[in-house]
């Protein structure tokens, strides 16, 4: 499962929406691009705007004495007491009610103990009946049902050399489903059906999502990871559906009435939560990798960008399959983007369910491919659906190496710069929950299973993947893969057999790494200072050690220095494990630049300090990408200008796009009579760079300078093909020509491309008058308005000292009526607006009277009254 985070803050300049992005959410990466043209919308002094959870509290008991501690409960793999061997499913769909009808047979075997009773997990369904199945003979059996768990009696005692075949006829019931989602996967109802009654002008189509334990809302099932099955799935729809679940279609029959019939049969087990359905009247493209077919499925609003969105696919499949040394073991791969989606996207066995970030134009794939979640979930058809975590504890088994499968197909199909970018961000990504909630990588104390789905798991994991295979080297590396998918492949694992498939191939004890590493939390932060001896011809390298020491723990370390002498490199292997250590090294001369960690693979934090030629050096010269942004960013955090002007002198002319970008992005350090001096580049990456990423870099460099040219790129900029390009030329427009700027947002405010629409409402709120008019267009346009226009109305609201304008911005944000979870967010949102709108204009009512009570000038008098009465008009229009 491709996994997308909640951020719950909402600041500007710098805005991110709910989304998940697994983990529908947007992807972080989509949420950065608005904020980013957004925080260029953003005028400086509205830096202090933002939402202040500190003030949302919840109120427990009165009572704040604990009884005892909190004891963690240890949530362990699930005890195997009967094992579902093959599941039978006939089912049919009622899409008014939004109800299903089952028949399911299950063969069963005790596994180990003899049974005379069988639990299975069948969440709020009607259970019609219940009997076993013996040959043509058919014996009803007594059950008890409490809404989540059906006790079958079986009648007599079953040993683990017999199986047996129960039958089920039920109705599901989602919308009956009670509980709530969590952070990744934000419902429970395991089987959705989208625009059944055609209102929102979506195709009607039904999918289902079964991680963690969702897919027994829709068949009755034994709902946990280290369970695994056989299965056939016969649906029952309409004749002019599309239809997909796992494995491969092994016939289909019209029925009367316009029906079908469509009978999916899977051959080789998989653990239940993977099992998944869909149908809908959407586009097909199909394809192949060699003889296997490939099917792409989309709203047909989406046919012409399809095969563009998934067109790696084929070579994707073979990358993966002849790097692991395991080809890929499904009989056919299906990739399907559905409308609302609770998740990012989710790997269910041969059927990828994607959420509708996916539901791209060609011109939204020219600033994001999304490759790296296509490659994700395709990942985990080895890592999770193959091979899966035998408990959610051991959840890094799967999205671990799902997020390391991204790495590796950059790696393969874009360079490793490019790979190495994408690392970094993992490790930001990682850093930034860390520094808030450093967890263990496994854990069986979380409190539920979608507790795991974390950056932790993903994040952190394939950064730990990455560190051990620079640790072994690749050949061992990918040789312990390909052991443990062979030798695990169809079973369930825990951490501990990965790590034995690793020793076994490089002959070495990692208990070590994976100790230190997954089952402690935390990461290293390192001080290291370089220092040079000219005289002795000595290089020293101090190392301390500065995080936070967990009794004691210190990590251990291996790791390469790297001396660097025009074209050659001398490299010494040394091991952190100290707190405080210096490493002495003898050299012949002073090298050029030194690296430390120079394969860049240590998970964690770290300070160098070396002199500057040092780190000209490694910006100029180094070949890795992590290298020459470090370089980069240490010069933008010195005081001397014209070492940073020589540092993006350099940073402009770099091979790779983020670094250009990055080095634009400093030009606004400088100092302003500095800045020009870069404008004819600016402008040239800004009219041809052939990344859109650099080119809007470019447009909001020019935002930060004053040169001449610059009005010639807004033309090109506001009619270039990428959508991030427009909204960084409108921003400039925005700077040299207000009304100009205006009159584009107002047309692009309504656009169905969320960068432009979301860059031309920030603007709005910074223009001068009174676009109120225009946020009540917008917000009456939609049934219910986004997440993205309430937040730009509540920003107007707050900003606001015009009374009239607050008003009606309070008016139009009380009418807001809460629906899902994420709505209430928005509803204490604007709750909070509410009342600081109410402390501000006490606030100026306090200050007019004082002003009242320093003056006799009568007409003065008489225009601070009636601003008092103004003051109060706004407070009588707050709901409490």
């Amino acid at each position: 499962m491709r996994r997308y985070t909640i951020l719950t803050a909402l600041a500007f300049p710098f805005l991110v929406l709910s989304c998940k992005t697994k983990k529908g959410l947007s992807s972080e990466e989509q949420m950065q691009r608005y904020a980013d043209s957004v925080a260029a919308a953003m005028a400086p002094e509205d830096a202090d705007f933002n939402f202040d959870f500190d003030e949302i509290t919840v109120n427990g008991d009165d009572n704040n004495e604990w009884d005892a501690p909190i004891v963690p409960v240890y949530k362990g793999s699930e005890t195997r007491v009967n094992d579902i061997l093959h599941t039978y499913l006939e089912i049919s769909f009622d899409w008014k009610k939004k109800e299903a009808y089952g028949a399911v047979s299950l063969d069963i075997k005790p596994y180990f103990k003899s049974v005379s009773s069988l639990d299975l997990d069948a969440q709020f369904m009607d259970i019609h009946r219940v009997a076993e199945i013996k040959g043509k003979d058919t014996s009803d059996l007594s059950f008890d049902y409490d809404k989540k768990k059906l006790h079958i009696e079986l009648g007599r005692s079953i040993s683990r050399t017999e199986k047996y075949r129960i039958f089920i006829r039920y109705t599901a019931k989602p919308e009956e489903v009670v509980g709530e989602g969590g952070v990744a996967i934000q419902d429970i109802k395991g089987l959705y059906f989208i625009d059944a009654d055609s209102a929102s002008g979506k195709p009607a189509h039904f999918w289902t999502q079964g991680e963690t334990q969702h897919n027994s809302c829709w068949v009755p099932t034994i709902d946990a990871p280290n369970e695994k099955f056989t299965h056939d799935i016969v649906m029952t729809v309409a004749d002019s559906l599309v239809t997909a679940s796992n494995g491969r279609l092994k016939g289909s029959k019209k029925l009367a009435n316009g029906m079908r019939q469509d009978h999916w049969t899977m051959e080789n087990p998989h653990s239940p939560y993977l099992m998944a359905m869909f149908a809908g009247k959407f586009h097909v493209v199909e394809a192949k990798w060699g003889k296997m077919p490939l099917r792409y499925i989309v709203d047909p609003k989406y046919a012409a960008s399809a095969q563009t969105i998934f067109g790696n696919t084929p070579e994707m499949i073979d990358f993966y399959s002849k790097k692991l040394g395991y080809a890929y073991p499904w009989p056919k791969y299906d990739q399907v983007v559905v409308h609302d989606f609770i998740s990012g996207a989710m790997e269910n066995t041969g059927i990828t369910v994607h959420g509708d970030m996916l539901m791209l134009d060609t011109r939204d794939l020219l600033d994001d491919s999304y490759e790296d979640v296509i490659a994700h979930e395709l990942f985990h058809h080895w890592f999770g659906d193959l091979v899966t975590c035998e408990s959610w504890a051991n959840l890094p088994l799967n999205e671990s190496f799902a997020t390391y499968g991204e790495y590796l197909w950059k790696e393969f199909k874009y360079g490793k710069a490019e790979a190495d970018y994408h690392l970094y961000s993992d490790r930001q990504n990682y850093f930034n929950e860390a520094s808030g909630s450093a967890k263990n990588m496994i854990r069986y104390d979380y409190e539920k299973p979608d507790a795991m789905f974390d950056r932790h798991s993903y994040q952190k994991g394939g950064l730990l993947l990455h560190q051990l295979r620079t640790y072994l080297g690749d050949e061992a590396f990918f040789a312990s893969l390909k052991l443990y998918l062979n030798r695990y492949a169809f079973q369930n694992t825990e951490i501990h057999q990965l790590r034995q498939c690793f020793e076994e191939i490089s002959g070495e004890d990692l208990t070590w790494y994976f100790d230190q590493w997954f089952f402690h939390s935390g990461h290293p932060v390192l001080e290291v200072t370089h220092i040079y001896d000219e005289f002795s011809k000595e290089y020293a390298v101090e190392v301390k050690q500065t995080q936070e020491f967990e009794k004691g723990r210190l990590f251990h370390l291996p790791l390469k220095v790297a001396f660097h002498y025009g074209d050659s490199v001398h490299i010494e292997n040394i091991h952190v494990k100290e707190q405080h250590k210096i490493f002495h090294f003898q050299l012949g001369q002073k090298p050029e630049w030194v690296s430390f960690d120079a394969d860049k693979s240590i998970v964690g934090r770290m300070r160098e300090e070396k002199d500057d030629s040092n780190w000209m050096n490694q910006l100029r010269l180094s070949p890795l990408y992590q290298d020459r942004f470090d370089a980069l960013m240490h010069f933008d955090m010195q005081s001397d200008a014209e070492q940073l002007f020589v540092a993006i002198n350099y940073g402009l002319t770099d091979s790779f796009w983020n670094i250009r970008s990055e080095a634009m992005g400093l030009i606004s350090s400088l100092p302003y009579d500095m800045r020009n001096a870069f404008g004819e580049r600016i402008i040239d990456n800004a009219l041809h760079h052939p990344k859109s990423d650099v080119r809007s870099s470019a447009f909001y460099a020019l935002r930060k300078m004053d040169f001449p040219d610059s009005k010639k790129c807004v033309e090109p900029g506001l009619n270039d093909s990428s959508y991030m390009v427009n909204a960084a030329a409108l921003n400039l427009l925005f700077s040299l020509d207000t009304n100009a700027a205006l009159a584009k947002s107002n047309e692009w405010a309504f656009s169905e491309n969320n960068t432009l629409r979301y860059t031309a409402l920030a603007i709005l709120t910074n223009a001068p008058g009174n676009q109120i008019p225009i946020f009540t267009k917008l917000w009456n346009a939609k049934k219910k308005p986004d997440f993205f226009t309430v937040a730009m109305v509540i920003r107007y609201a707050q900003k606001s000292d015009d009374p009239a304008i607050v008003i009606d911005a309070l008016d139009l944000i009380n009418t807001y009526s809460p629906e899902g979870e994420d709505d209430y967010l928005i509803a204490l949102f604007i709750n909070q607006t509410n009342g600081r709108v109410k402390e501000k204009f006490e606030r100026l009512i306090s200050e007019a009277d004082e002003q009242l009570a320093q003056t006799k000038d009568q007409t003065a008098i008489a225009e601070l009254n009636a601003l008092k009465l103004e003051y109060l008009r706004v407070i009588e229009h707050v709901v409490e």
